[in-house]
């Protein structure tokens, strides 16, 4: 860059102001043909004018062809052209006389978007006559500030999210992805939800956060996709009805938002059974030994917590080792460790009701 155009690049009171992005290169070589200055004069124009010069720059670049309104015009005449027009000219004259859509590039606050293609996606969301479209316009119509975060966010959300009010509230494009990956995992877990019912939800959820609101989703409309079969000793639960009634019925934690038991089990990393000949509640988690994944008992759980007797628990164990399901369990070696590590309660939960059969088998 030469010592002049570094100056230009200067607003008169010193103030460094740099366009920087795909959009000063443009400036830097439309000043140095014209021989005359652009970047002083747009850095301390009027954030509309900025604004109407990158549209109007990103037109100019944007395709293979230049837009037709540049075809006969001087570098010089260019340059006065952009400095001279009224702002909203100059997006109607690029872009066509449309009020609307000069409305919305004079709110992109005189700073270049991410890339001249974003000006083509605001001109075809506002010139457009598809549903898509008119839902994408009318976020745009009432959005305080245009973006290319916001532009994005409008790519990448389903049509059921294309509420002003649902827009607004997403802060930026990392986040709608975020929430069109949760949308689609809770559409695809819970038969009876859809976009519509989801779109109201995140209308009406406020502060709440993401996690906590999939978690409320899962509470009212969940299914579990268990891979584990009922039979005559254990009926696992498998929709947000099963959770909340065992939860009334038991009274645990199965249906508690903030410990999340239903979610697991909708990840599919956990399941959990009634076992028909106690009133318990069985605990499975899901595990992968780096080439099969298996189920593991994770805990008996009675009502309100209460005890489990060793020998219920045992024989619940041995039934779903029959199905292949297994229990944890450590061991030291030595059957006069194991017993001692298990007094002192130094033993992993697990392990304790393989010891103590052990011990008693070796005791007989």
């Amino acid at each position: 860059m030469t010592a002049r155009k570094r100056s230009n690049c200067n607003a008169p009171d010193g103030s460094l102001r740099l366009f920087d992005g795909w959009v000063l290169p443009i400036l830097l070589d439309l000043e140095d043909e014209a021989d005359c200055r652009l970047i002083s004069p747009l850095a301390t124009a009027s954030g509309a004018r900025r604004s109407a010069v990158f549209a109007a720059l990103a037109a100019l670049v944007g395709g293979e062809n230049p837009h037709a309104i540049f075809a006969d015009m001087s570098p010089q005449r260019m340059t006065e052209w952009l400095l001279n027009t009224t702002p909203r000219k100059i997006v109607e004259q690029v872009y066509g006389g449309s009020q609307p859509l000069a409305t919305i590039v004079l709110k992109t606050g005189g700073a270049p978007l991410d890339a001249p293609a974003y000006y083509a996606q605001i001109a075809d969301i506002m010139l457009s006559t598809a549903a898509r479209q008119k839902r994408q316009a009318r976020c745009l119509v009432q959005a305080q500030n245009i973006t290319s975060s916001l532009l994005r966010t409008l790519t990448v959300l389903r049509d059921d999210y294309l509420h002003p009010a649902l827009v607004n509230d997403i802060t930026n494009s990392g986040m709608a992805q975020r929430i069109e990956l949760v949308s689609g995992f809770l559409l695809n877990t819970c038969p009876d939800l859809t976009a519509g019912i989801l779109a109201q939800s995140l209308k009406s959820r406020e502060t709440q956060s993401l996690q906590d609101w999939a978690t409320q989703m899962l509470l009212r409309h969940g299914a579990v996709d268990c891979d584990l079969c009922d039979d005559e000793d254990f009926v696992f639960l498998r929709s947000a009805a099963d959770f909340h009634r065992a939860a009334a019925e038991y009274h645990n934690s199965l249906a508690d938002p903030d410990v999340g038991k239903l979610t697991n089990a909708a990840f599919g990393v956990a399941a959990y059974a009634v076992y028909q000949h106690e009133p318990l509640i069985v605990e499975l988690t899901r595990m992968h030994d780096g080439r099969d994944r298996l189920w593991v008992v994770e805990g008996v759980h009675a009502p309100d917590n209460g005890f489990v007797s060793d020998w219920v628990e045992d024989e619940i164990r041995a039934k779903l080792r029959d199905r292949g399901v297994l229990s944890l369990a450590i061991c030291t070696g030595s059957d006069d460790l194991n017993e001692v590590a298990e007094h002192l309660h130094f033993a992993d939960p697990f392990g304790r009701h393989a010891l103590r059969r052990r011990h008693r088998r070796l005791r007989r």
